[in-house]
């Protein structure tokens, strides 16, 4: 690529540039009501947007005809959690948030005998419906990449990216411990998963129960009842299906025949 078409690709960096840096702190405020709307818990939410010399470095690394279609990640996001039971989840609200243009997970990508790089990764652009917002126009041509993933995900993606990044040339050693290190965060991540799972399920919510029995004493007094604790079964569905207390009894006063 010759300088004079690189001055010129400057010019509209440039502009473009300028656009990313208004929305994308925006989008960082959406993606943390969103998500806290969904009670999804511990997330960190960063971003960053290339600077000129990483964006001319990797469209002649690439070799790019179309640099500004091909390069997805100008401005990138991360979602990083505390462990990957929430991953679905984030990717859910991304999807229905947004103007999904990729969605790729990198964990079904490996082989049963292999470990390595995982993550979720999704190139979205903002809906049409938001642009009648003043803050959302005139970036109707902007591609966004997020990637979300787990702390310890993201901590091997780290230390990978600082062994790895422009060595041409590693050790079959160097290679295996470094996948050996990906296999014990993967086991860690599942151990860590497992425990918050079944650490939501003991925990007790004496308040939100009782409330919850209040409702059905009220709405189904006859109600057959059981020597287990379906209450507690019953708000972990409703917290799962986003279906609030006040859904409930509105559906109680409505539907109950």
């Amino acid at each position: 690529m010759s300088e004079t078409n690189l001055h010129e690709i400057k010019e509209d960096f440039d502009k473009i540039e300028a656009k990313y840096r208004d929305i994308a702190g925006i989008l960082l405020g959406v993606f943390e009501d969103k998500i806290g709307i969904k009670n999804i818990g511990y997330a960190r939410i960063v971003y960053r947007i290339k600077t000129w010399e990483s964006f001319a470095e990797k469209i002649r690394r690439k070799n790019y005809e179309n640099p500004f279609q091909d390069t997805p990640d100008i401005c990138g996001f991360r979602i990083i959690l505390r462990n990957s039971v929430d991953l679905n989840k984030v990717v859910q609200v991304v999807e229905k948030e947004f103007d999904i243009k990729e969605s790729e997970n990198k964990n079904v990508e490996l082989k049963p005998d292999q470990f390595g790089y995982r993550s979720h990764h999704i190139v979205f652009s903002i809906k049409e419906s938001w642009k009648s917002a003043p803050e959302y126009r005139n970036v109707e041509d902007l591609k966004f990449e997020l990637q979300i993933r787990s702390e310890l995900m993201n901590a091997w993606a780290n230390i990978s990216h600082q062994i790895f990044y422009k060595r041409e040339y590693l050790s079959s050693d160097i290679k295996r411990r470094l996948y050996r290190l990906s296999a014990l965060m993967e086991i860690g991540d599942s151990e860590i998963s497992h425990l918050m799972a079944e650490n939501s399920k003991t925990e007790v919510k004496p308040e939100r129960m009782k409330e919850l029995e209040r409702v059905l004493n009220k709405y189904l007094p006859d109600r057959k009842r059981s020597p287990n604790n379906p209450l507690l079964l019953l708000l972990e569905e409703m917290d799962n299906y986003d279906f609030s207390l006040e859904l409930l009894i509105k559906y109680l006063e409505t539907k109950k025949k």
